[in-house]
């Protein structure tokens, strides 16, 4: 699920306090150029460089994070980008932060980012919806309201001679969450074993 994906890239980066905040949103959709690896930047690339491609101030820094407020179909998340060794971009991640009075409106928007993400790569290698109750599934107008309960989870997958990409909504405890996450392939096995390691050294 993205929401846990997110926190366990968090809790393997975030290793320092925050270092400087402002708050300013970047309101575009989702760009689409073939001289990036994701948005303007190519994986690789040192947390200065990645701060000059982007045209507003970081809401946050970190040793190892870059964080901005940003806009994709007029709704907030929170844009953060991963250095593996503090030292070269890896991964990245737009993390809903906007928040419905209607349920099934964050349905809507994870549908919305779907399309596009097709749109630019082309059908993806997996879409996947799993039902671990049955209770609404056959109810549409009630689609939202499964996913806060927990009842459904939706994954969506593209990929890049260089890039994966995951679009993901889920939910508990009726909250839902939901995001995009972009991963580089020639760190992704040094990023799993980061993880793994984490996860152990949790234990």
């Amino acid at each position: 699920m993205a929401k846990a994906k997110s926190l366990i890239f968090i809790l393997i980066f975030l290793l320092s306090g925050v270092i400087y905040a402002e708050a300013r949103l970047d309101q575009q959709k989702i760009p689409i150029s073939d001289e990036f690896d994701f948005r303007g930047v190519r994986w690789g690339m040192s947390l200065g460089e990645v701060v000059k491609s982007e045209t507003n101030d970081p809401f946050e820094i970190y040793d190892k994070i870059l964080v901005y407020k940003v806009q994709l179909n007029n709704a907030d998340f929170k844009l953060w980008y991963y250095f593996i060794h503090g030292q070269e971009l890896s991964a990245a991640s737009f993390i809903l932060d906007q928040k419905y009075t209607n349920d099934n409106n964050y349905v809507q928007l994870y549908l919305q980012l779907s399309e596009q993400l097709t749109k630019k790569y082309g059908n993806p290698t997996l879409d996947e919806i799993k039902w671990s109750k049955a209770l609404y599934k056959d109810k549409e107008e009630y689609l939202g309201h499964a996913y806060s309960l927990g009842h459904v989870e939706t994954n969506k997958k593209w990929e890049t001679p260089t890039t994966i990409i995951t679009a993901a909504i889920a939910g508990e405890n009726l909250d839902i969450f939901g995001g995009l996450d972009y991963e580089s392939k020639k760190h992704f096995d040094e990023m799993e074993k980061l993880r793994e390691d984490d996860a152990l050294g949790s234990l």
